[in-house]
């Protein structure tokens, strides 16, 4: 993945849309180059074509970056073990799951205010992207700065609630389950409702991953539409060329002859004007 730190020239092209960009990074590359700026120009030049989700995930880095920032807190708190208390636990992945849900609508209107369609595994793929993403520190800056190169695998968020195992296997006093309330109803409750969020997350993420394969399915078909149809207006290309080309050579062919008729009558066009002025010189001659 590339670097969280870009120059100016170069992060703007997080910000082009996934049918221009390979226009836009080649321009830019070009354009670097010839103001000697080679390190930039290669490091533009590897950066890929963005899939749709990947453009939208960073466009909602930049364009909601609170959002984003507060989903980042939230996600660190789940991974760290926020309470030894269930309600509380339940309450954070409640709070996460509402700010992936802001994302998911971000993501929307992002894309159909593009004129992209915003398809189920495309829009899945976005959100997984800041699911997971936001997990790890290599992702992590790139998400926040809006530079996400590449869509983020469901591996890395093997980490994400640390504190459901230690709830219900025990560990260290952070993580410990608490105390258990004999016939008190409310720590029942408040289990049962943990129980709950915690299979509405396993069926989350189940869902969000058959999303992210038929994502990555589709992602392979249009690349692979895309090289064809690239190859065979390259082919096209070429041969429009050499057409062209060869119009070209006969145009010149045809000009050279047409140069060459002209000075022929050019010459003969002066050898008639000498022979007039040769015989207009006699007939004087022969009046005196």
């Amino acid at each position: 993945m590339a670097s969280a730190a870009a120059p100016a020239a170069i992060d703007g092209l997080y910000e082009v849309p996934p049918a221009g960009f390979v226009q836009a990074r080649n321009a830019l590359v070009k354009s670097l180059k010839a103001g000697g700026q080679r390190e930039q120009a290669e490091q533009a030049a590897k950066l890929p074509r963005p899939t749709a989700s990947v453009w939208a995930s960073n466009q909602v880095a930049r364009r909601a970056a609170d959002l984003v920032a507060q989903l980042a807190d939230a996600t660190a708190r789940l991974q760290g073990g926020v309470t030894r208390d269930r309600e509380k636990y339940a309450a954070a992945i409640n709070h996460h799951r509402d700010l992936l849900n802001e994302v998911r609508a971000r993501v929307e209107s992002i894309l159909a205010d593009a004129g992209l369609r915003a398809a189920p595994a495309t829009v899945a793929a976005a959100v997984q992207n800041f699911r997971t993403g936001l997990m790890e520190a290599n992702t992590r800056a790139l998400l926040l700065h809006g530079r996400l190169t590449e869509d983020v695998g469901l591996e890395a968020g093997a980490g994400l609630f640390g504190l459901a195992s230690g709830l219900g296997d025990g560990g260290d006093e952070k993580h410990a389950a608490p105390p258990p309330a004999a016939k008190s109803h409310k720590p029942h409750a408040a289990g049962a409702g943990d129980a709950k969020a915690r299979e509405r997350e396993r069926r989350e993420e189940e869902r969000a991953r058959r999303e992210r394969e038929r994502a990555q399915a589709k992602a392979r078909a249009d690349a692979e539409r895309e090289v064809h149809a690239r190859r065979k207006a390259a082919d096209a290309a070429s041969a429009a060329r050499e057409k062209q080309e060869f119009a070209v050579a006969s145009a010149r062919r045809e000009l050279a002859a047409a140069e060459r008729a002209l000075a022929e009558l050019r010459s003969t066009e002066q050898a008639a004007t000498a022979a007039l002025a040769a015989a207009q010189s006699a007939l004087k001659t022969l009046h005196r």
